[in-house]
């Protein structure tokens, strides 16, 4: 079975005269169509693209990407098409990051009775881990955020550890969590929930500014200026939790309360912890309150010994 630069080829040998692209003021047949692409296929084969290779393409919506297109197709390479509305920053970032894989002998060989997860996460011996990374000239890796959390800005992925690097390096800010809410014609939309250090000045449009500087436009978040955000016992902010789920403007966050009890049965302290949960000040219809959770104690891994 051909490719498309096959169809172009059988094309420009049936129907030389008829017209192939028109953009503009510009019009090609497909012979002349042709003989363009085949030029620039030849000229990317002699400065080594080989077969398999993938082959960026920064360029906008003009007669010259279908020309870039069919000649990586024909050169054997896998065209790679990158969204002209990057800033130079961004576009490092995806040509150096990629998903993060694992290959060891010591691996799980699967899940159990789960053959499809399995399927999802195995690839010829390679674990996918689910983190995105780089690795830098020296051979060390960096994590730069999880794929799961990715938000489909319509058709565009946007990472949000991408723009919380961003917003991280303004001044003034103490703590960033950004992550996606529903748009109503984009899907997803990022918005971020910021932490200012003491009395810092900082406003939204500050924030915005910024990111303007190194962001696309449609990675520019909402920002939204919160006391604190809600994390698990090791600190990490959990983002299923996140201000982003907060139910209407007067819902205050309330943080998980413990206490250390004993339990004289087993001969240890066990700590015992509330489940973190939104209050409404003014509880009705305006208010959802998915996230309006009890208080109730609940018993967590053993602690210290009692003696």
């Amino acid at each position: 079975m051909g490719g498309l630069h096959v169809y172009l080829r059988d094309r420009a040998e049936r129907t030389p005269d008829a017209e192939a692209v028109v953009s503009g003021d510009k019009r090609f047949t497909y012979q002349a169509f042709f003989e363009r692409v085949n030029q620039l296929s030849m000229y990317l084969q002699s400065i080594g693209v080989q077969k398999g290779d993938r082959v960026g393409i920064l360029c906008k919506n003009n007669h010259p990407f279908p020309t870039i297109l069919f000649a990586v197709l024909q050169a054997g390479a896998v065209a790679m098409p990158i969204n002209w509305r990057l800033t130079a920053y961004e576009m490092e970032g995806i040509i150096q990051t990629g998903e993060l894989m694992v290959k060891s002998p010591y691996i799980f060989k699967g899940y159990l009775n789960n053959p499809e997860a399995t399927q999802k996460v195995l690839i010829d011996g390679w674990v996918r881990m689910g983190d995105a990374g780089r690795l830098d000239e020296n051979g060390f890796l960096y994590i730069s955020g999880r794929y799961k959390e990715m938000i489909l800005y319509g058709g565009d992925n946007v990472y949000p550890a991408e723009i919380e690097e961003v917003i991280h390096q303004i001044e003034g800010v103490m703590e960033v969590a950004v992550i996606g809410v529903p748009h109503e014609t984009m899907g997803e939309a990022p918005r971020a929930y910021v932490i200012k250090s003491g009395n810092s000045p900082l406003t939204e449009s500050d924030i915005v500014r910024a990111c303007k500087e190194k962001l696309a436009e449609y990675k520019i978040p909402e920002v939204v200026f919160v006391a604190d955000l809600p994390k698990n016992g090791l600190g990490k902010v959990m983002k299923s939790m996140c201000c982003g789920s907060k139910p209407c403007p007067k819902c205050q966050y309330v943080p998980p309360d413990e206490k250390t009890v004993p339990d004289f049965r087993v001969g240890r302290f066990f700590t015992m912890a509330s489940k973190p949960y939104w209050t409404c000040a003014s509880p009705g219809p305006h208010c959802s309150a998915p996230w309006r959770q009890s208080g109730q104690m609940e018993r967590s891994l053993p602690a210290l010994p009692v003696y």
